[in-house]
């Protein structure tokens, strides 16, 4: 029996090369190069360059100097937090709202102040053009509009619609 390989049915990983034989496609642009030998395929691994020593140890201290610093504000936040929870109540001295930036500005009894934005909260006012203008920007506007005015339908003598008369 006899069996044909064409061309077509060569996988991404089989080529014919320059003596026309059936071969195998190297891929050598990792960290692992391939040659072809005698006895078959030989890979060679080349590893990247180890840390010394003394630099890794550096960087491992810095990184547990950060974490240290990140758990120390943690810790800070959550005693802050309980300190709020224990409070049975919040008294204010006084509340002011700035108009110019929708503001509003609480002071607790202790001093502290409490600043939140109210603009999220409250629509201000606009002109009858902004009005207008979000109106119009409606996607079904045009087609609302069109439909409340429209009236008789004007055609030509062949039959084909030119137009509306707008309705009284």
């Amino acid at each position: 029996m006899i069996s044909v390989l064409h061309n077509d049915e060569l996988a991404e990983v089989l080529e014919v090369n320059g003596a026309k034989k059936l071969d195998l496609k190297i891929d050598n642009s990792g960290n692992v190069q391939f040659e072809k030998s005698a006895t078959g395929l030989k890979g060679t691994v080349q590893l990247p360059e180890t840390f010394d020593p003394a630099t890794l140890n550096q960087k491992i201290a810095e990184l547990e100097q950060a974490k240290a610093a990140a758990e120390a504000k943690v810790q800070e936040l959550e005693t802050k937090v309980q300190q709020l929870e224990a409070r049975e109540d919040i008294k204010l001295s006084g509340a002011e709202l700035d108009d110019a930036t929708n503001e509003l500005k609480l002071t607790l009894v202790d001093g502290q102040e409490i600043k939140t934005s109210l603009a999220k909260f409250v629509d201000a006012p606009k002109s009858a053009q902004e009005y207008w203008n979000e109106i119009k920007a409606l996607p079904t506007f045009k087609a609302d509009l069109v439909a409340l005015i429209k009236g008789e339908e004007v055609q030509n003598f062949a039959g084909q619609t030119k137009g509306f008369l707008i309705s009284a």
